[in-house]
This record gives structure tokens, C-alpha cells and sequence, in this order.
């Protein structure tokens, strides 16, 4: 907790942060298993090393997104550089968004509707992010997985290997919509 601020800010507003990530995982991981068993069927195992990457990418993309949906304390005032420069005023109006869209409002911690959209919008933002490079690693594993398996044994079988950043962009809807 000392060395991990994100972990222990969350942990602090919210005590039951660790048992929604456990449980977005476990949950998140039975399906996709699932989904890939019945996908897959007899290919399952011999395909094993491209769910292995899926499943691995996606326990990052669920930790990743569920503690940008979590609250989180904030500790002391966060320091902003005062310069006038365009990355500044964007930092500094993040800092002053509500942690999450359904953050309550406490003693002397007030926000606007406007902020309240504004978190809306910059959460979206951030998910996309996460998604997109999520994708990026995601596919770029399993390209790299198909491209090895075909060196050492081609087959008329063989799938194409898909596109990598049309793959990502589809990463960011499904995460996007989920």
C-alpha cells in the first residue's frame, strides 16, 4: 500500500476495491473461457497459446478499468505545474473532476453538473485509451503467436493473420461497450 498509491487510494474510498476487481476477473475469465471452449472446440488446445494471450490482456484491461471506474481519496493537494502552457490547464482542470462520475459529495468537496459531464467524457476518453492499447498488445502477442506457428508448420487451414490496429479499434468498442 505504501508503494502503490493508486491501489491504496482506492482502497481507501472504497475498502471493497480489491474484492470488485477479484470479482470482475474470476467472472470476466469463466466466460471468456467459456466462450473460447465453445468457439474454439477441438481446436481449443491446439490453439491454447492465442487464449492464453487473450486471457492475459484481458485480466489487464479489467484491473485497468476498474480502477479508472473506482473512486479514489485524494491525499493533500495534488500539485500542478502554474505555467500557462496548454498541457498545464488540461491537467489542472482534470485534477479538479470529480474521481468518478458517481463520486458523492462530501464537506468541502462540491462539484458542478459540468463537472459531473466532464468526468463523464474524460472516463470515456481514458477507457478508450486503455482499450486501444490493451488491443494493440493483445493482437500484436497473438500475430506474433500466428506468424511463429506458421514458420515452423503451414496449413491450408491457416486463418489470416488479422490487422492490428482494426483489431484494437474493436478492442476499444467492446470495452466501450461493456
Amino acid at each position: 500500500m505504501r508503494t502503490c498509491t493508486m491501489l491504496r487510494n482506492r482502497m481507501l474510498a472504497d475498502p471493497s476495491f480489491l474484492f470488485k476487481v477479484g470479482t470482475e476477473i474470476a467472472i470476466d475469465s469463466y466466460c471468456a473461457t467459456f466462450a473460447e471452449v465453445q468457439k474454439r472446440g477441438e481446436d481449443f488446445w491446439s490453439e491454447f497459446e492465442l487464449y492464453a494471450a487473450d486471457l492475459l490482456v484481458g485480466l489487464v484491461v479489467d484491473v485497468a478499468l476498474v480502477g479508472l471506474l473506482a473512486p479514489y481519496a485524494c491525499i493533500g493537494k495534488t500539485y500542478v505545474a502554474s505555467s500557462t502552457c496548454l498541457f498545464s490547464c488540461l491537467k489542472r482542470s482534470c485534477a479538479a473532476l470529480p474521481s468518478s462520475v458517481f463520486e458523492a459529495e462530501r464537506p468541502g468537496c462540491k462539484f458542478s453538473i459540468n463537472q459531473w459531464t466532464a468526468t463523464f467524457f474524460y472516463k470515456g476518453v481514458l477507457y478508450g485509451s486503455v482499450g486501444f492499447g490493451c488491443g494493440l498488445i493483445g493482437q500484436g502477442i497473438a500475430n506474433l503467436i500466428m506468424t511463429a506457428k506458421r514458420s515452423i508448420k503451414k496449413s491450408e487451414e491457416d486463418v489470416p493473420v488479422p490487422l492490428l490496429f482494426e483489431s484494437a479499434a474493436l478492442w476499444v468498442k467492446s470495452y466501450l461497450s461493456s
